[in-house]
């Protein structure tokens, strides 16, 4: 998707630069020093405006909930931010590096890269902010919340992971998911224990087992003390 102000905004730069008598090499590579330049501070500003946008409606609340308290706590509105400044990014590229065929292939690349890990930061954040939201909760006081945070944070590691990688192949993310079949003994082996600690943590949850508070003592493995977290 183009952003037709930003072609227009090129076409006066490069045109403005060839009223001033430059041209060949000159023209290109004032046009993407300049060009540059300014998309660096255009990022700048609208990352920090979009980011105070946010936190002026948040603030506007007539009440503190913790809701406020947790996207502060985690910044989860800066992560937004970045994801508005990465698609600007993605729209700058064609523009920005016209002249140079071969870095606009690898820094298309690298565009569409960082637009995937701003995504990712921010639903990090966000779900930070949601655990520690709950947490707070006596309604899931007795619930392994951590446990479920933690395998959601591995299926969307290997999610961003698998764009990641298909960005670099320039292959489809379906192809690259079908040749994890053949990986997939390794992952199992990887991530063994996470698997294994939250099935327990189904297990305990759902059976009501032990909750947060309990004291446990076990023998054979030298336990004894307070259930101070269920993860």
């Amino acid at each position: 998707m183009k952003i037709p102000e930003f072609q227009y905004l090129f076409n006066e730069l490069k045109n403005w630069l060839a009223g001033k008598g430059l041209a060949g090499n000159e023209l290109i590579y004032s046009y993407f020093l300049i060009g540059l330049v300014a998309v660096i501070l255009f990022l700048f500003v609208t990352i920090l405006v979009t980011r105070q946008v946010f936190i002026v409606v948040v603030k506007s609340a007539k009440t503190k909930s913790d809701w406020q308290k947790a996207l502060f706590e985690f910044r989860v509105f800066r992560a937004f931010a970045l994801i508005f400044g990465a698609y600007i990014i993605y729209n700058v590229v064609p523009y920005l590096f016209v002249y140079f065929k071969n870095w606009h292939f690898y820094a298309l690349i690298l565009a569409k890269i960082y637009m995937v890990l701003a995504v990712m930061f921010a639903v990090n954040a966000f779900l930070n902010a949601v655990v520690s939201i709950m947490e707070s909760s006596k309604k899931y006081a007795d619930k392994p919340i951590r446990s479920y945070k933690q395998v959601a944070k591995i299926v969307f590691y290997i999610v961003g992971f698998v764009l990641i990688l298909s960005i670099i192949l320039g292959e489809s993310p379906v192809y690259v998911f079908g040749g994890f079949g053949a990986v997939t003994a390794v992952f199992i082996l990887v991530f063994r224990d996470p698997i294994l600690g939250f099935v327990a943590s189904v297990q305990m949850s759902a059976i009501d087992l032990v909750r947060v508070g309990d004291w446990i003592t076990v023998e054979k493995y030298g336990a004894d003390g307070e259930v101070t977290e269920i993860n």
